[in-house]
């Protein structure tokens, strides 16, 4: 009579062991890499929403006061935020030569933003705004 044997062999349970805790390192990678990415992103969203009040502010507050080249640090959402704005005159290359630049009573603002959270960020827009000749006051 021939005994068979209804068990593992220990190879096969070694076997399994390594597949299984391969497959829990590459997950916790990829659950790591996610949160990493997840977390950027939230800097940049954070970013934007500083940058778009930013320029509605200078829009809103352009006729009250000469807006000038300037460089802040404000805080916003728990991160230091260096902020640039740059007025410039409206140049040739900017539009292109579809329009003559004399005709247009307009300036290039160019808005910078930089940050230190998660590594070394930065993102920059640029818009036009119309020149105001007479402050009020």
């Amino acid at each position: 009579m021939i005994k068979q044997n209804k068990g593992f062999l220990l190879l096969e349970v070694l076997l399994t062991v390594v597949l299984v805790s391969t497959s829990v390192v590459y997950i916790n990678h990829a659950f790591s890499s996610s949160l990493k990415a997840m977390s950027l992103t939230n800097s940049y969203c954070e970013a934007l929403i500083f940058l778009d009040d930013k320029v509605f502010d200078i829009e809103l507050n352009m006729y009250l006061s000469e807006i000038s080249s300037s460089s802040k640090e404000e805080n916003f959402s728990n991160t230091l935020f260096l902020w640039d704005q740059e007025v410039m005159p409206l140049e040739s290359t900017d539009l292109g030569d579809e329009y003559d630049i004399d005709d247009l009573d307009i300036e290039r603002l160019s808005c910078s933003l930089s940050w230190e959270k998660n590594g070394s960020n930065g993102i920059e827009l640029s818009t036009y705004i119309p020149i105001v000749e007479n402050v009020s006051e």
